[in-house]
């Protein structure tokens, strides 16, 4: 059984029965099946005590109920950000279908409050991680035998302009899991706070890539550098990749502050590459490409595309082969010619089924509907384009060089991609106001069905679907 409490619990098992009669998991206690015998250990939760539960533990002690039970009710267990990850890959498990909505708040603590402008909701960082120990070698949402995502995008900021009570200003961190490494699109204002906020490590950051030079997408910046080089965890240093005023801008912030950078730190001007349709990056992993969009100054859109992958390993074939498993599955999936201690020569590459496509995604803000966009876009897996107006503020998107929910979706539809992100979305746009978030979110869908309404600490897997190429 759970504690009553998530103050109580750091470590806790609990028990999940099999198919069909598997019981809910709940945040503060396991009901069990009437008259079966649980199985073991199936599920674990790690947790960490926040500060806001610490405050409920010493409200209780001090003899405040009214006060802890108004904290009592914000303070739950809730599901990861991949939650649906987390339900497919374990099907021995019935999950309430309230989790799927569900979000801890708790302001006093590291995952701070945003008010959820769409539904009029609370929404915050999630700090619990669910682990399956009964999956081999697992990890949090990566197991032996499902493949663990490429790329995951978490969005830092979904706010044009001005930052609001739900929304920071422009920022969307891309992780690389494999690699242990991360980079990040566009760097607003306070987007070093987000970080904190959020489960990602700034230490891993590795590249830069910013679309323009408007201070809702750089503003952030050199405060982040910054920060960097003063927790002295950045030896490998940074790449920076934007506009031709780049460098200036960050010369001028950084050494009139007299701040000094103890880390390599190198900026590339993308205006060439974007120009030429060259690959602006690349590595034995991974290329980026960008483009030049329409807006009032020079801005760029960026595509991440994975290389092919090795084909699927045949792991009953190297059994019938009496292979023996070991670290030589790992030498064969990639396709490398292996000599066994029985003298046998096996090509790794007769084991394997065709390459299959890496993933993709495309990052495009701030922009007007713009043709390059489409061509860059074309059959990407995921698409995140700034929406910064309703389809009716069609002009006002015409006259500022935005776009609108509708253009969003007609750049998704004609480039074929897999999934559209709105993101970059006006402070008008707040529950109780004629338009909110989710008109917006309607409109881009009458034209574009798979589309999402980006919100801040939003987590996205991105995983290859039938639209890569």
């Amino acid at each position: 059984q759970l504690p009553t409490t998530t103050a109580d619990l750091k470590l806790a098992s609990v028990t999940a029965l099999p198919q069909p009669e598997a019981p809910w998991i709940g945040g503060g206690d396991l009901q069990q099946a009437a008259g079966r015998q649980p199985s073991p250990l199936a599920i674990q939760l790690r947790l960490e005590t926040t500060a806001a539960e610490v405050q409920l533990q010493t409200l209780q002690q001090a003899g405040a109920p009214g006060q802890a039970a108004h904290l009592q009710r914000h303070i739950g267990v809730g599901p990861q950000r991949q939650f649906g990850a987390f339900v497919q890959q374990h099907p021995h498990l019935r999950l309430p279908p309230q989790w799927d909505g569900h979000r801890r708040h708790d302001n006093a603590g590291r995952g701070a409050t945003q008010q959820g402008e769409e539904r009029g909701e609370t929404h915050s960082a999630i700090e619990s991680a669910p682990v399956c120990p009964a999956c081999p070698g697992s990890a949090r949402w990566q197991h032996d035998h499902c493949e663990s995502a490429a790329l995951q995008v978490t969005f830092l900021g979904t706010s044009s302009g001005v930052p609001t009570r739900a929304r920071n200003v422009s920022a969307v961190a891309l992780r690389l899991p494999q690699r242990s490494e991360m980079w990040l699109f566009d760097c607003g204002e306070g987007t070093q706070h987000q970080f904190l906020r959020s489960d990602l490590r700034l230490s891993q950051l590795r590249r830069v890539f910013i679309t323009h030079m408007h201070g809702d997408h750089v503003f952030g910046l050199p405060g982040l550098l910054a920060s960097l080089g003063l927790s002295g965890s950045c030896n490998a240093g940074v790449d920076l990749y934007g506009p031709d005023p780049l460098d200036a801008f960050l010369s001028g912030a950084l050494n009139n502050s007299s701040t000094r950078i103890g880390y390599p730190l190198q900026v590339h001007c993308v205006r060439q590459a974007a120009d030429q349709g060259s690959v602006l990056f690349e590595d034995a992993d991974l290329t980026v490409r960008c483009t030049p969009l329409t807006h009032r100054v020079p801005a760029y859109a960026y595509r991440v595309e994975q290389k092919p992958l090795a084909g699927r390993f045949d792991i009953a074939r190297a059994k019938e082969l009496q292979i023996p498993p070991g670290p030589v599955y790992a030498q064969l999936k990639r396709g490398e010619v292996v000599t066994l201690e029985d003298g046998r020569v096996i090509d790794g590459t007769n084991l394997c089924g065709p390459e299959r496509p890496g993933v993709s995604l495309v990052y495009c803000t701030d922009t007007v509907f713009s043709e390059a966009a489409v061509e860059l876009a074309r059959g990407a897996d995921l698409l995140i384009h700034e929406s910064t107006f309703a389809h009716a503020e069609a002009e006002m998107a015409f006259q500022k060089q935005h776009s609108t929910s509708t253009m969003a979706a007609q750049t998704a539809a004609e480039a074929g991609v897999g999934q559209l992100v709105l993101t970059h979305l006006s402070p008008r746009y707040v529950a109780g106001n004629p338009v909110t978030p989710n008109d917006l979110l309607r409109e881009a869908q009458a034209i574009f069905p798979n589309t999402t309404l980006a919100r801040d600490f939003l987590c996205l897997d991105v995983k290859p679907s039938c639209n890569s190429s």
